[in-house]
C-alpha cells in the first residue's frame, strides 16, 4: 500500500460503521466494473492477504474457468435460474 492509501485506510477505520459503509459504496461506484467483477476482485484480495501466491492462483483459476464458460456456455451442471456451475479442479 502506498503511504496515502495507508493513511486513508487508517482514517476510514476510525469512522462509525454507517459512514464506512457509505464510503465503501461511494468508492465502489467509482469502479466501472460489473458487480461480479467487483466481487471477484474482493475475493482475490481476500486470498492475496492470506498469501500473495494463493491470491494469484485463485485469480488464474477463475480467469481460466470464465474463459471456458464463455467458450462453452452449456458446459457444467444446470443450476438455479437457468445458470450453470463449473467447479475448478485445482484450488
Amino acid at each position: 500500500m502506498t503511504d496515502l492509501i495507508e493513511e486513508l485506510s487508517s482514517k476510514a477505520r476510525k469512522l462509525p460503521a454507517a459512514d464506512r459503509v457509505r464510503l465503501a459504496d461511494e468508492l465502489l461506484a467509482t469502479v466501472h466494473k460489473t458487480e461480479d467483477e467487483v466481487e471477484m476482485a474482493w475475493e482475490i484480495q481476500y486470498y492475496a492477504k492470506i498469501s500473495p501466491q494463493i491470491g494469484e492462483r485463485f485469480a488464474t483459476v477463475i480467469e481460466q474457468a470464465l474463459a471456458i464458460a464463455t467458450e462453452f456456455p452449456d458446459i457444467g451442471s444446470p443450476y438455479k435460474y437457468g445458470s450453470r456451475r463449473v467447479f475448478p479442479k485445482r484450488f
